[in-house]
């Protein structure tokens, strides 16, 4: 697999997208996965503050 990947010039456009698609793929994943937990993580805070604060209202 080595020597086939050697032999053939790496100025070939298709193969130089390809590979680019894919570990910007594979980069861009986990960053997604940690952005979403993140916003999720500030909504619920962000809810439990709102519910923290309705119950201090309606017991004063």
């Amino acid at each position: 697999m080595n020597r086939l990947s050697h032999r053939i010039p790496l100025s070939n456009p298709m193969i130089l997208m390809v590979s680019f698609r894919r570990a910007s793929f594979s980069y861009t994943t986990p960053l997604m996965m940690i952005a979403t937990e993140y916003i999720q993580a500030r909504v619920m805070k962000r809810g439990m503050e709102r519910l923290i604060t309705r119950r201090n209202m309606s017991s004063t």
